[in-house]
C-alpha cells in the first residue's frame, strides 16, 4: 500500500470544514424515541411487577389453600386415630374376655376329666362290690340252707329259752361289755329267736337268718342299748340289729367277764 504524501495529506487539509448542526426532527424524534423506550421499560417492569405479584399471590394463596389441606388431613388423622384407638380398645377389651372365656372353659374342662376319672374310678369301686355282693349273696344262701338243715325240730322253734343266767347276773356282765367293748367284740353269736334280716347298705339285697343260725356281732347299736350290730360271718356288709335276748350274747361272753371282771 502506498502511502499518501504530503501534497495529498495537504489537499485533505484544506478542505472546508462543515459545521454539522443537529436536526431539530432527528433530535424531536430520538428525544420521542427515548420518551417511548421509557415508557415501554415501564410498561414492562409494571407488567412483571404485576406478573410477579399475581405469581406471589398466586403462591402465598396455593401455600394457604395447601396448609389449608394439610390442616384438614391433620385433623381427619387426628380423628382417625382417635376411632382406631378407641376400636383398638374394644378389640383388646374382647381379646381379654375371649382368653378368660378360654381359661375358664379350660379349667372346666380339666374339671371334667377329673371329675370323669373319679366317676369311672368310683364305677369300677361298684363293680367290684357288686361282684363281691354276689359272691356273698351265693355264700350267704349256701350258708342259710346249711344252717336250716342243722336247725333243732320246728316245734322248739318258738319256744323260750330258759337262759342259764340269772338276770342280775346278766346284768352286770351287759355293764362289764360296755366298758369293756374292745375286749368283747366281735364275736360269734347263735340265733336263737325270731329270724334275723340281714342286708347291704342299699337294702337291694337281703339275706334271712333263721334261729339256729350263725351271725357276728360287732357292737352295741349306737341308739339303742337293748339291741346288738351284727353282720354275716364272713362278711360285714351285710349287717342288721338284734336284739340281745334273741341270741346267745350273754352266755358267750360270761366266761371273758368271769376271768377279767374279778
Amino acid at each position: 500500500m502506498k502511502k499518501p504524501n504530503s501534497h495529498t495529506k495537504t489537499k485533505l487539509n484544506s478542505r472546508p470544514r462543515t459545521i454539522h448542526r443537529r436536526n431539530p426532527i432527528r433530535v424531536q424524534h430520538r428525544t420521542a424515541s427515548k420518551s417511548s423506550s421509557k415508557w415501554v421499560v415501564i410498561a414492562t417492569s409494571a407488567i412483571s411487577l404485576l406478573s410477579a405479584s399475581g405469581l406471589i399471590a398466586s403462591l402465598a394463596m396455593g401455600r394457604h389453600s395447601h396448609f389449608k389441606q394439610a390442616e384438614e388431613f391433620k385433623a381427619s388423622s387426628i380423628e382417625a386415630s382417635k376411632g382406631f384407638e378407641s376400636q383398638k380398645g374394644k378389640f383388646i377389651k374382647q381379646i381379654d374376655f375371649l382368653q378368660v372365656e378360654k381359661k375358664d372353659l379350660t379349667v372346666t374342662l380339666s374339671r371334667s376329666k377329673e371329675e370323669n376319672m373319679k366317676l369311672n374310678e368310683n364305677l369300677r369301686v361298684k363293680e367290684r362290690e357288686l361282684l363281691e355282693t354276689k359272691d356273698d349273696l351265693a355264700k350267704a344262701q349256701v350258708l342259710s340252707i346249711n344252717t336250716t338243715r342243722k336247725l333243732i325240730p320246728s316245734s322248739n322253734l318258738h319256744q323260750p329259752s330258759q337262759p342259764s343266767v340269772p338276770p342280775s347276773e346278766a346284768e352286770k356282765i351287759i355293764a362289764w361289755s360296755k366298758r369293756n367293748s374292745t375286749m368283747v367284740f366281735p364275736i360269734s353269736l347263735n340265733v336263737t329267736k325270731n329270724t334275723v334280716i340281714v342286708h347291704d347298705r342299699e337294702k337291694k339285697v337281703t339275706i334271712p337268718i333263721l334261729p339256729g343260725g350263725k351271725v357276728t356281732a360287732i357292737g352295741y347299736h349306737p341308739s339303742s342299748p337293748k339291741y346288738l350290730v351284727v353282720s354275716l360271718p364272713h362278711s360285714k356288709k351285710f349287717l342288721a340289729s338284734m336284739i340281745i335276748g334273741n341270741s346267745n350274747f350273754i352266755e358267750a361272753i360270761q366266761p371273758s367277764f368271769q376271768k377279767y371282771a374279778k
